[in-house]
């Protein structure tokens, strides 16, 4: 009889801890909820937190980097990117390549009451990409959403969860 109620407490337990870790993710400061389904792998290169999740054939990527110069205007960083992503995909070959259609322009919004600038990216294939950027904690976020179909319905509800939560510094406690 000990050894059943063991074993049952157990269970649940691994379930419970599989659950949470399932619905929800954090890492150097990035945090949001609603994952449950998606594959995610964080990873940090230097002074650059990366943060890369999939689901299916939907992605989105999170860059996490300290505000420099070239970082100042965000508008220019998002020209920039926007025009890197154009070089690349012009230069690329191959019918399975999706090319680009249509390039908007840069508009104003909000993730999780948090305001943000992005731009639209329709490349052929019905394939969408939104690339959003915004400061927050004295750091640029740059999140690039690539989904087939539209971005708000494929990504909404786990962006709209995503918070930004700066780490203690430990060293300040010495």
């Amino acid at each position: 009889m000990k050894r059943l109620l063991l074993l049952i407490i157990a269970t649940v337990g691994i379930f419970t801890c599989y659950a949470q870790k399932s619905k929800s993710f954090y890492y150097e400061g990035i945090e949001f909820h609603n994952t449950k389904g998606w594959s995610i792998q964080p990873s940090k290169d230097g002074n650059t937190t990366f943060i890369f999740g999939i689901k299916g054939s939907d992605q989105f990527h999170i860059y996490k980097q300290k505000i420099t110069e070239q970082t100042q205007s965000i508008d220019t960083y998002l020209n920039k990117i926007v025009e890197q992503t154009t070089e690349n995909n012009f230069n690329t070959t191959g019918k399975q390549i999706a090319k680009i259609k249509e390039v908007g322009d840069i508009m104003e919004g909000y993730i999780n009451a948090l305001p943000v600038k992005y731009v639209d990216i329709a490349y052929t294939k019905k394939i969408n990409q939104r690339i959003y950027a915004m400061y927050a904690n004295n750091c640029l976020y740059t999140i690039i959403c690539t989904v087939s179909g539209n971005v708000d319905d494929k990504l909404g509800k786990i962006l709209s969860t995503l918070t930004f939560t700066p780490e203690s510094n430990t060293n300040r406690l010495l």
